[in-house]
């Protein structure tokens, strides 16, 4: 099999370090970013906070270094331990929820939190060199039903990765593309909706080693909410979710066996009891529109599914057993074999109860 290539730099896109591994496994999940590992001949040139990108023929991946470590204590081998580039917006900023109000679009607003942060800020420390933003959509009447942290002001604080950039991903389809340039040295950061068609995998090809389906409501989704007038605890109004994913008052098509909730809706002048529950449905039945989880794994070079064709947003058809599956890529496993990951449920609670955890969310 063809070796990697990984070539580090530093923090301003300068080559430090260059070596050929023969195994160097990546995990790529946009919903839960992890860190993965890879042993390299030991360099001095190597640290913290360092840029890795590694290669093969029609794959390249950029990250960032988490550590390094010498396990021998002998300076002849390091394990270079690396996330994603984007796992650098997994912080708290400062976020304005009036913005959701439909003043700009989801793409601009991510692109200037991202400059505000870490592009132009006034602590010149924190910006990234070569760090830009280029959106490449506009998508108009978005929100995350995000609020304020107080009734005298429009801002909240949040972390930028799990509370808006995964969203935007799920709900709109907008993802973060990171487009490194060695020889401008500039990091480019494209956001927007992905534009090509729907890619079509046929899950049954002898090629597709293991295969795994699970797929549409899972045991946490409510399909039924009762919204109570705050005010006396017994005017009610009921909304059902549909199997197509719409939700209103209608008592008819509807998801089974009943999962419901109750929210409260406490009116007022500028918002009518009627208004505040619609709102509240809004945001209960406002959840991802791939809820499912489809796992294939290939070989890395497969011919006729490609795996180096798909980015990470692009839309699926997975046609399995005569069925078409609609999903999103949302995560790749690079190994000696290529796992790709679709949709947006995942089944490891555990490792995402401890990522969210180590970031403090």
């Amino acid at each position: 099999m063809t070796p990697f290539n990984v070539e580090i730099f530093d923090q301003s896109l300068a080559l430090r370090h260059h070596t050929n591994v023969n195994a160097a496994p990546y995990s790529e999940d946009y919903l839960v970013p992890k860190a993965s590992t890879v042993s390299v001949p030991y360099s001095p040139d190597i640290s913290k906070g360092d840029y890795i990108r590694i290669y093969r023929d029609d794959l390249d991946y950029f990250g960032r270094i988490k550590s390094v470590t010498d396990e021998k204590r002998n300076n002849t081998l390091l394990t270079v331990e690396y996330e994603p580039f984007t796992s650098l917006f997994s912080n708290e900023v400062l976020f304005d929820t009036a913005l959701q109000s439909g003043t700009q679009s989801l793409e601009q607003t991510i692109a200037q939190i991202i400059t505000a942060n870490w592009i132009s800020n006034s602590d010149v420390r924190q910006n990234v060199p070569g760090l830009r933003v280029v959106t490449t959509s506009a998508t108009t009447g978005w929100t995350f039903y995000l609020t304020p942290s107080s009734k005298t002001t429009t801002r909240t604080i949040l972390n930028l990765y799990d509370q808006i950039i995964v969203p935007a991903l799920t709900k709109y389809k907008v993802s973060l593309y990171v487009v490194p340039d060695f020889t401008a040295r500039t990091i480019t950061v494209r956001i927007g909706a992905v534009s090509e068609a729907p890619y079509y995998i046929e899950a049954d090809l002898p090629s597709v080693i293991v295969k795994n389906i699970v797929l549409g409501e899972t045991s946490e989704d409510v399909n039924k909410l009762i919204v109570y007038n705050n005010d006396d605890l017994q005017t009610t109004i009921i909304y059902y979710k549909h199997p197509d994913r719409s939700y209103d008052t209608s008592d008819t098509d509807r998801i089974t066996p009943v999962i419901y909730s109750i929210a409260t809706v406490t009116p007022s002048e500028d918002e009518p009891f009627i208004d505040g529950a619609k709102l509240a449905a809004d945001r209960q039945f406002d959840q991802a529109s791939y809820n499912n989880l489809i796992e294939l794994t290939i070989l890395g070079d497969d011919p006729l599914i490609r795996p180096e064709q798909l980015r990470i947003g692009r839309e699926v058809y997975i046609i399995s057993e005569g069925v078409i599956y609609t999903s999103m890529l949302t995560g790749r496993e690079v190994g000696q074999t290529t796992k790709l990951i679709f949709g947006t449920i995942r089944l490891d609670l555990t490792t995402l109860i401890k990522e969210r955890f180590k970031n403090g969310s």
